[in-house]
């Protein structure tokens, strides 16, 4: 089984370990990099043509953790932080003595670095000393602020200088380092370099990334663009005098479409299950629903179970938000900003919302809102969703009965078909020879033959059957049905009053 799942950092953590832990199936977990705060914020500033790495990061020690893919020492360092009054100086010298395998001369003040770098393979601390190396190669004295990066994302900086710079490359170098396998983590564009920024209803512009999540705002986005360049302060100042209209159309025209990565193209086209995730939707998901083709491959791709699960809780970008504004705003950048006519069952064919215990109901749950305006109320799944009271969603009652449904569907279905009301074993001969001319041999399913005669059926007629035959007597057929494991069982009447192709037609 193949499965799509759209990811920010953290929002699907509980989802994704779901799903990674599951026999026969295949992940593909699709994240954009348009991240630009905090160390991230610092690597894109000072590589001057990169997206953000740390949702990458998050991810891929996640998967490592849970799949035991690397040295539990190597998780850590990637996910420890320098800290935060750590004097440049330090940093550098810092990454210096660890590009140089000189553990021992760390500074004290890295103390934390030097006990979990101490856990390391020789291997394995070469890779890393080779990518900070690489670091290294193009910083230049008061170029970059170490105080609390992760040292993940001088690892990823590090990556992409010794993949020339391609963005998408780079991520699965770092994955490599994780021994994460190819194809799980992918970059939902080609990796081109653009900056999320946004308007909210008050007519307020928000230059970045960082701002569009800033908890400490409670925003209310009117809508999302993707800018080749951040604006300078007079541009900000300019925007900011403009009214709403005037103001998106600047917008507008500042916007860049990126190009869809083809590796993300490719998944989803061939998935048998696409996972919109919750998590924070104006910065981690939404802007990824939005890339061009997307939606397209989404829609082409007609076999597929396209689940959309909502927010628990209200996040700082969804303030007020309702379910039915979550879903409805997804199935909007799905289709380009309404540009592109896809029917909502080619995008969305079910939508998971929860709905809380009302004893532990608050403001902060996510209500579900108006659920007419979903026009059609079987895509709906309405229920407690969430896993006690953690704020995440139970990844069992959530996506176990659509991973069943497909296993189902993959499988060869256990069948019988029951011969009733024949008086001999020569009716439902004849019945069996109509079943087997409208039926192509190399098509004929695995069926089980019961007959409930007084007596089994003719050694010579069993012998040439393609399939197996079943005495049972007629007195015993309802326990011997109740205790087997059919899939679907076809009640026929063999009298001679039918035809027995039907059969064929009906298991069909």
């Amino acid at each position: 089984m193949k499965v799509v799942i759209f990811s920010g950092g953290r929002g699907s953590t509980v989802l994704s370990k779901r799903l990674v832990r599951q026999p026969g199936l295949s992940l593909t977990v699709l994240i954009n990099g348009y991240d630009d705060g905090a160390s991230t914020g610092e690597v894109r500033r000072f590589l001057g043509d990169s997206l953000g790495p740390s949702d990458f990061r998050k991810n891929a020690s996640r998967f490592a953790n849970e799949l035991n893919t690397c040295e539990c020492a190597l998780i850590e360092l990637f996910d420890l932080r320098l800290p935060v009054d750590l004097s440049d100086q330090d940093g550098v010298c810092a990454v210096k003595m660890l590009a140089e395998q000189r553990i021992d001369k760390l500074p004290v003040t890295v103390n934390d670095v030097r006990s979990v770098v101490q856990q390391l393979n020789t291997q394995t601390l070469s890779m890393v000393a080779d990518r900070l190396g690489h670091f290294l190669s193009i910083y230049r004295t008061g170029g970059f602020a170490f105080a609390d990066c992760a040292i993940g994302n001088l690892v990823f900086t590090g990556c992409y200088l010794a993949e020339g710079r391609d963005f998408n490359r780079a991520v699965d170098n770092y994955c490599g380092l994780m021994g994460l396998p190819d194809g799980l983590i992918v970059n939902v564009t080609n990796g081109k370099n653009l900056f999320l920024v946004a308007l909210d209803r008050n007519n307020h512009f928000l230059a970045s990334e960082e701002a569009i999540v800033d908890s400490a705002q409670k925003n209310h986005i009117e809508d999302i663009y993707l800018i080749g360049s951040p604006f300078d302060e007079l541009e900000k100042s300019s925007l900011e005098k403009m009214d709403k209209v005037a103001a998106m159309e600047c917008l507008q025209q500042r916007s860049v479409a990126p190009v869809a990565n083809s590796a993300a193209l490719e998944a989803l086209e061939r998935a048998d299950l696409i996972i919109y995730s919750p998590g924070t939707q104006h910065s981690s998901l939404y802007p990824s629903y939005m890339t061009p083709e997307i939606g397209h491959a989404i829609t082409a791709n007609l076999k597929a179970i396209k689940l959309l699960i909502t927010n628990i809780y209200e996040d700082a970008e969804i303030t007020n938000y309702q379910a039915v504004d979550i879903a409805d705003r997804a199935r909007f950048y799905l289709r380009e900003k309404d540009s592109r006519d896809f029917p909502d069952p080619l995008l969305v064919t079910h939508s998971l919302i929860n709905y809380p215990d009302q004893a532990r109901s608050g403001a902060a749950h996510i209500a579900p809102g108006d659920l007419g305006l979903i026009d059609d109320p079987r895509a709906i799944r309405i229920g407690e969703y969430e896993d006690g009271s953690s704020g995440f969603h139970d990844a069992d009652k959530a996506l176990t009965p659509f991973i069943n449904t497909i296993f189902r569907q993959r499988r060869s279905l256990k069948l019988a078909v029951l011969m009733q009301e024949a008086i001999s074993a020569d009716k439902i001969t004849q019945s069996v020879l109509q079943m087997l001319r409208h039926t192509a041999s190399e098509r004929l399913p695995n069926i089980d033959l019961i007959s409930e005669l007084e007596s089994p059926l003719p050694k010579s007629l069993q012998e040439f059957l393609p399939f197996r035959t079943i005495h049972v007597l007629p007195g015993d057929v309802r326990q011997f049905l109740s205790e087997s494991d059919y899939d679907y069982v076809v009640l026929f009447e063999s009298s001679g009053m039918y035809h027995g192709g039907d059969i064929m037609k009906l298991i069909s």
